[in-house]
């Protein structure tokens, strides 16, 4: 048995913090349960699973915990010979004693007494104690008796255990009949109940925000579908009929990407995965949630497009900008934050790095080499709870990338001053227009599920991860063995480094050109002219 206290920092704060919460781990399953305490991030010890003495309410809070931990235990001890509890049965119980299945429990103890008291002997258990003293009351002393439990026990087992009293002398036939529910059934768990588990699990865990996010817009569009379909989301149910039920939904209704929909597939994979884990019983005939990833084309720039952009000056940005109807110039950005992102962004086309990356890079990440310095670091995407070992990235700084570092030296904390991360774009699209890139690419766009190719300008699809695809592009293009760029990208896979090389002329491409420029005598020639003048 694992129990554990730890604030929940997914759940909504107040002015005394998050909530606490006692999660228990025992044969397979797991419990959670709310203390009805809160606390601050900073009052709270972590390690410990305990408020910190500085805590206003620390005695109060450590003595609630104490009571949780010892009354469970207790339960699950005097329960062991009849099954464990459910989350409900833990949840009432802990709330306030569970009158119902006392009494059930009260019922086989009557019914089998040397089961009762060859279990009272072994487990000394209050809850067993309380029953221990209704078996051996004597009708004469009531008074006194009731005066001993409620001073032995708080007013809410008290008054319980004198009703379960009265009910035994009165004679608790209605409850002897009671037939005692099968233990070996298969529990029914609360489908958002488990998820809301699963989710803590994995803050618990350590999972980033950017992890957690799509997992918290799933749970907002499961409860939107149940409340089209209510009753349809059971773990245990959750057959083929249901999941297609789900996709048509987020198709149709919703009017999602094919590829959002199989990020949603993932995730919902996820956590019945958890599920299976938990020892949650599934369907027999459980669904086979597929994810069909269509890759799309992405934008990637020319050697010819960035130097374009190099060439943006403060003079080409002020015709610009003088050139704008007077309310235009309002969202425009100043001139510093502009020249922030065209350098920034230049850096990233010939190092690969991503926005992440490139905002925390400084001179500590670069290593100075004989003929040319390095960059040399971990990718934050990297960092994860999942890594075995983080692989470092090893790049280096050609002369374009080092003139910009040689540029802002010493005047930041970084390498190169990178804009916020809710300006980078759009000065990039700005950037991009003053330089006057004419380029397009054909992308696939859906339409109620129908896939339609359309031409996007790169005017308009430039965005700060062009920049990583634009090197590795690069680098293709000059006949780099695509293992280097791989490492170079820190890439673990070289499918992923594959989608990032785009329109590189292959050699199977040139062989077509040689052989066509063989055939195309000057007889061939003439031949189309020929024809040409017939027409």
């Amino acid at each position: 048995m694992n129990i554990q206290f730890k604030i929940r920092t997914d759940k909504p704060e107040n002015s005394d913090g998050f909530p606490i919460y006692m999660t228990l781990y025992y044969m397979h399953q797991r419990y959670l349960y709310s203390t009805q305490c809160r606390s601050k991030t900073s009052d709270w010890d972590s390690v410990k699973g305990l408020p910190k003495k500085k805590h206003p309410f620390h005695e109060q809070i450590k003595q609630r915990i104490d009571n949780l931990q010892d009354r469970t235990k207790r339960l699950f001890m005097v329960r062991a010979p009849f099954g464990f509890p459910s989350n409900e049965q833990l949840r009432s119980y802990l709330d306030g004693v569970d009158v119902h299945g006392m009494a059930l429990l009260l019922s086989k103890f009557v019914e089998y007494p040397g089961m009762f008291f060859q279990a009272a002997d072994s487990l000394r258990d209050f809850l067993t104690l309380h029953l221990i003293d209704v078996l051996q009351f004597d009708s004469h002393n009531y008074q006194a008796y009731e005066k001993t439990i409620r001073l032995q026990y708080d007013i809410t087992i008290a008054e319980a255990l004198l009703s379960y009293t009265l009910q035994l002398l009165e004679g608790i036939e209605t409850f002897v009949s009671t037939p005692i529910p099968c233990l070996h059934s298969a529990p029914q768990y609360d489908f958002f109940e488990e998820y809301d588990r699963f989710m803590a699990d994995g803050i618990l865990m350590g999972k980033k925000d950017g992890t957690m996010r799509p997992y918290r817009a799933l749970l907002k569009l499961l409860k939107k579908f149940d409340e089209i379909k209510p009753g349809t989301l059971i773990i245990s149910e959750y057959t083929a009929s249901v999941h297609q039920s789900f996709l048509r939904y987020l198709m149709s209704l919703r009017d999602y990407h094919p590829n959002y929909i199989s990020g949603i597939c993932k995730n919902l994979t996820a956590f019945f995965n958890w599920c299976i884990k938990q020892g949650y019983p599934l369907h027999k005939q459980h669904a086979k949630i597929s994810q069909k990833y269509i890759e799309p084309p992405r934008c990637v720039l020319t050697m010819e497009e960035v130097t374009q952009i190099m060439g943006v000056n403060v003079f080409r940005y002020n015709d610009y900008v003088a050139a704008l109807n007077p309310e235009d110039r309002l969202g425009i950005p100043m001139w510093k934050t502009v020249e922030k992102t065209r350098d920034s962004f230049v850096f990233a086309c010939f190092t690969g790095l991503r926005y992440s990356d490139l905002s925390r890079l400084s001179e500590s990440h670069i290593v100075d080499g004989k003929d040319y310095d390095l960059i040399i670091l971990h990718p934050t995407k990297a960092v994860t709870t999942r890594s075995v070992k983080i692989k470092k990235v090893v790049i280096p700084l050609t002369d374009i990338p080092q003139s910009i570092r040689n540029k802002y030296k010493n005047r930041h904390s970084t390498i190169v001053p990178v804009p916020a991360a809710s300006y980078y774009n759009s000065s990039l699209k700005i950037l991009a227009t003053i330089a006057g890139l004419k380029g397009s690419f054909e992308t696939i766009e859906y339409e109620r599920n129908t896939p339609k190719i359309v031409n996007v300008p790169k005017v308009e699809a430039i965005t700060s991860h062009v920049a990583r695809h634009t090197f590795a592009t690069l680098l293709a293009g000059l006949n780099i063995p695509q293992k280097f760029i791989q490492d170079t990208l820190g890439h673990s896979d070289q499918r992923q480094t594959a989608i990032y090389t785009h329109y590189v002329e292959s050699e199977a491409s040139k062989q077509i050109v040689q052989a066509f420029k063989k055939i195309a005598s000057r007889d061939l020639s003439m031949l189309l002219i020929n024809e040409a003048f017939k027409d």
